[in-house]
Formats: C-alpha cells, sequence, structure tokens
C-alpha cells in the first residue's frame, strides 16, 4: 500500500526523532535474535503513519501533529505488538527443533523443511531485500541448528504466484439468491507475494568434532529453546500488560529555539513554582528532609527508627498481606504475598503510573500484637541485574493503627535493611507507604521482595546504618 508520511512536522510538534531508532535500541538490547533495523524502521514508519490518519481520521495526515503523549502511547503499542512477533520468532525455532528431531527419529537421513511466514508476525522484523540483514538472519538460524547437531543449509526467499479472484455480480446477487440459481460472478486473476523460510538439514557428528566453536553453539542453541518452551522468549511485557516501559525525553522544538524571551518566562515560572513548593510552611506533617543515614527526628506524631543493617533475626510476626495495585506481565503476578513468603527472589510489584509514589504495601495481624522492630528487603532482589532494572524504595512512611508514623530513608543497595523502634507499639497493622523511589534502569515498577515485622526481646548487637 503506498503512504505518504510527512516526519518533519511530527518532530517540529515534539520535538522527538521519529526514526524509531531509540525504540529499536531498547526492544533489542536484551535480545539474542538478529533484527533487522532497516526492517523496524519500514514497521515503525507505517504504523505511526496509520496510528496518525486514524488519530486525524482521514487517510492524507501530511500536517498531522503528535503531542508527547500521543507519541508514548504510539510507541507502547508498538512494543507490544513487537513483543507477539518475537514469541513467534521462538515458536518458529522451536518449530523447526521439533520437526528436525521428529524426521531424524523417523530414520531421514536428510530432511527439508519449508515455513510461511506471516506477514503480522517475524517477518516484520526480518529483511529479505537487504543483503546483509539477510546473511545475518541465515547464519543465526545455521549455527542454531548446528549447535543441535545439524549440518544445516538455510535460506530466505521471496514467491509470487498467480491467483484467481472470483468477483460477485452484487446487482442479481437478490435475485439469485430467492431463484436459488447460481451466483452471477467473474474471475481476475492476481499476483500474490509472500516470505518463505527454506532448510535442509542432516545429522553430522563428524562437522561437530571439527567445529571448535560448537560448545558454545550448543549453549546457545539450548538457551534459546529453554526460553522458546518456557514462553520468556520476550523479557518485556505481552500485550495488555500494565508494564511502564518507557519515559519520553524531548528535545526543545525548533518553535520555541527562535523564541529565547518565552522559553525565560517559562523557567521563571517554574522556579517560582518550585519555590512556594518548598517553602510554603506547614504543607505535610512529615519531616522537611531525611537524613541519610537512615534515622528520623522526633516530629509532632512522627517516632524515631534506628537502621540496622541486616536482617531481623528470629522468626517474623505471622501476618496477612495486601497492596495498592499489582503489577502482572506476560502471566506472571507479581502478588502482595510475594513480600511475605520468606524468598528474596520473588517480590511484590505495583503497576500505578509513575514509579510507585503513593503505592502502599500493609501487614495485618489477626489481633492487636506488640512490634518493636521492621525488615525489608527493598527491590526486586533476585539478582543485581533485576533489582538496578526495577525502581525501589528510597523514603517510606510506615504507619500504625494507634495512629503513630515513622519515616525512614532506605540505602540504594540490594540488602536487608532493617529498624528498630524505640519502644513496643501495639498494632493490628503496618502500612509501608511509598514517598519517593530510586529509578530503575529501564522499568518504571517498583518491587519489595519481603517485608515482615517482629517483636525482639533484646537489640541486636552493634545497629549501625546500612553500608553503601
Amino acid at each position: 500500500m503506498a503512504f505518504s508520511f510527512s516526519r518533519r512536522s511530527a518532530e517540529e510538534d515534539v520535538g522527538f526523532d521519529l526514526s524509531g531508532n531509540k525504540l529499536y535500541q531498547e526492544l533489542t538490547a536484551d535480545l539474542a535474535l538478529p533484527i533487522s533495523k532497516s526492517a523496524f524502521s519500514t514497521w515503525y514508519k507505517y504504523e505511526l503513519f496509520r496510528y496518525r490518519s486514524a488519530k486525524k481520521g482521514m487517510m492524507e495526515t501530511e500536517n498531522a501533529q503528535l503531542r508527547a503523549h500521543d507519541l508514548e502511547r504510539f510507541e507502547d503499542r508498538l512494543a507490544d505488538k513487537f513483543d507477539l512477533c518475537v514469541r513467534d520468532y521462538y515458536n518458529l525455532l522451536l518449530e523447526t527443533a521439533n520437526e528436525l528431531e521428529k524426521a531424524i527419529a523417523s530414520g531421514e537421513a536428510e530432511a527439508e523443511l519449508s515455513f510461511e511466514l506471516d506477514d503480522r508476525g517475524m517477518k516484520r522484523l526480518i529483511s529479505v531485500d537487504e543483503p546483509t540483514d539477510k546473511a545475518a538472519f541465515c547464519r543465526f538460524f545455521r549455527d542454531f541448528l548446528a549447535g543441535m547437531g545439524f549440518n544445516a543449509e538455510v535460506d530466505l526467499e521471496r514467491w509470487t504466484r498467480a491467483k484467481k479472484v472470483r468477483h460477485y455480480d452484487l446487482s442479481k446477487f437478490v435475485e439469485d439468491v430467492e431463484n436459488g440459481t447460481d451466483l452471477g460472478s467473474s474471475y481476475s486473476e492476481e499476483t500474490e507475494h509472500g516470505t518463505a523460510l527454506r532448510i535442509k538439514a542432516r545429522k553430522d557428528s563428524a562437522q561437530m568434532l571439527q567445529d571448535k566453536d560448537w560448545p558454545e553453539k550448543k549453549q546457545n542453541s539450548s538457551a534459546l529453546l529453554a526460553l522458546a518452551r518456557d514462553g520468556e522468549g520476550s523479557k518485556r511485557s505481552s500485550s495488555g500488560s500494565s508494564r511502564k516501559k518507557r519515559q519520553l525525553k524531548l528535545a526543545i522544538p525548533e518553535k520555541l529555539k527562535k523564541k529565547p524571551i518565552l522559553i525565560a518566562a517559562a523557567a521563571l515560572l517554574v522556579l517560582i513554582i518550585l519555590f512556594l513548593i518548598v517553602f510554603l510552611p506547614g504543607r505535610n506533617k512529615t519531616p522537611d528532609s531525611v537524613p541519610d543515614n537512615g534515622q528520623q527526628q522526633q516530629t509532632g506524631g512522627v517516632i524515631n527508627g534506628t537502621a540496622y543493617a541486616a536482617p531481623i533475626p528470629g522468626t517474623p510476626i505471622s501476618a496477612t498481606v495486601s497492596a495498592s495495585s499489582v503489577l502482572t506481565d506476560g502471566g506472571t503476578t507479581f502478588s502482595a504475598e510475594r513480600a511475605i513468603d520468606g524468598d528474596i527472589s520473588t517480590c511484590w510489584q505495583e503497576s500505578a503510573e509513575g514509579m510507585g509514589e503513593g503505592e502502599w504495601l500493609m501487614l495485618e495481624f489477626a489481633q492487636a500484637t506488640d512490634v518493636n522492630a521492621i525488615s525489608l528487603r527493598p527491590g526486586a532482589a533476585k539478582t543485581g541485574d533485576t533489582f538496578m532494572r526495577n525502581a525501589r524504595p528510597e523514603r517510606v512512611e510506615f504507619s500504625f493503627s494507634d495512629g503513630s508514623t515513622l519515616n525512614f530513608s532506605f540505602n540504594d543497595t540490594n540488602a536487608w535493611q532493617s529498624i528498630l523502634l524505640p519502644e513496643t507499639i501495639n498494632t493490628s497493622f503496618i502500612k509501608a507507604t511509598i514517598l519517593s523511589t530510586y529509578p530503575g534502569t529501564k522499568y518504571e515498577d517498583l518491587g519489595i521482595s519481603e517485608f515482615q515485622a517482629f517483636l525482639v526481646s533484646e537489640t541486636p548487637a552493634e545497629p549501625e546504618p546500612p553500608q553503601e
């Protein structure tokens, strides 16, 4: 389908690069699959054209304008479609492996396979016309099959064929139906196009022994098949999930660059607003600042807490747990119960907009219980990588059923961080509300791996603030 696309007008509207390069880098950063940049760019521009056309309610949108949230919504939708294409990619790897193993098990010395690539699937991510991209794809597939012990020939090819299309005479449609006669029709010949993956493979033990890279290829192939079988080939969210993936970083539009007075006035207005927010007296009941050593000053109903850089020894008080929101991503629900299961490789994650400010996690006891210590494992603590990629709590307000609150500042470390209360509190719940967060390097979803309450008979030895 032919279409026109005005890149310049949209760039001026939002000050953003609409080539798709940034989104391409983000989506392919963790993938072990060859994704054609040229194919993705073509798909990106076409989908953006359709999005703008639908937004304006017309097919010619040379002057259509996009705002920042429009572009963010579009890229989120395209990212969901990308995940489905990647899923199709992994399904093809799995199907190829199964068919070859089946052929060899049946006694065939050589197997030939042919797969038609769906226009709405992985075909969007590969290029047949770009020689470099095509060669990279075929080499990837050969290495994948080599890791399984196959010597294979792989090729991508376009095909065309003539197709007869039947056209009905609508003027006689009702009459033919009422009379029970054949519908009046005629035929025309049209051309179909498609892309096919052709594979010819055979088991070759000698080739495996000669290939010094075979152990690495075998390991890579096993990893790819494991991802395909587990349904985790795409590590991002599937369509319809609530994972928040990006924050737009907008450049200054060209129109504003030519009007420095407007920029200065806008900057002055922002400074005035910030001044009023920061220095407006009595704006909240919490302390104005949080000491970096993890301790809080006494202010009204806010109690002190002493940091302890270790889990509290002993058994946590039995409790049920609830949360303000729960993230569901790729079939996995990061429920509140994950924060009390005693396993730091699981975590609760919220699903609200932003990085979790205002979200809460609450322990509830069967009856009012004495508590004098709280222990938290902030973030998605499974690995150092998952910890940094997701948002973590920085300042947290702990509130109790007697009306008292404790405001605490956590260090940004993947370790247990505990709080020793100055006195025992009798409470039926402990509610942890997120006041501020450390941003994740990739995702905005905030996580907490463990949340526990204790009644300890004596103060643990040598309490100290968490180490950086």
